[in-house]
């Protein structure tokens, strides 16, 4: 089964659980539209599934960003797509539900900031 099939599998935090955590802080969104999954505040995205890759893009500030890619390598990871952009993959088989919630605050903190890509 491929993770994106049906968001439901159960791993160590499922899409859904994410989800789940991010509704609990304010003016957060879950929409689908035309298929495609994510989670926002103020209309600013803070995570989606990424059917391509099968794996969740999460948006954050660049401190965090590096941070969580220095300390976690073993569940995110970047690739060529999204080099200069401050989102990491999320390989949702490897977190626990205590690195998700920090990710999910880490996520929803930068939601109303505009994006600052790297070169």
């Amino acid at each position: 089964m491929v993770w994106g099939e049906n968001l439901d599998y159960t791993l160590d935090v499922t899409y859904n659980e994410l989800v789940e955590l991010a509704l609990e802080w304010d003016d957060v969104v879950e929409v689908v539209d035309k298929g495609n999954h994510s989670v926002s505040r103020g209309g600013r995205v803070l995570f989606w599934f990424q059917t391509k890759y099968q794996c969740v893009a999460m948006k954050m500030d660049w401190d965090s960003h590096d941070e969580f890619l220095m300390e976690h390598p073993d569940v995110f990871f970047k690739n060529d797509h999204f080099r200069s952009y401050p989102a990491l993959l999320l390989l949702p088989e490897n977190i626990n539900i205590d690195l998700a919630r920090r990710a999910v605050e880490a996520s929803w903190m930068d939601a109303p900031n505009k994006v600052k890509y790297r070169k």
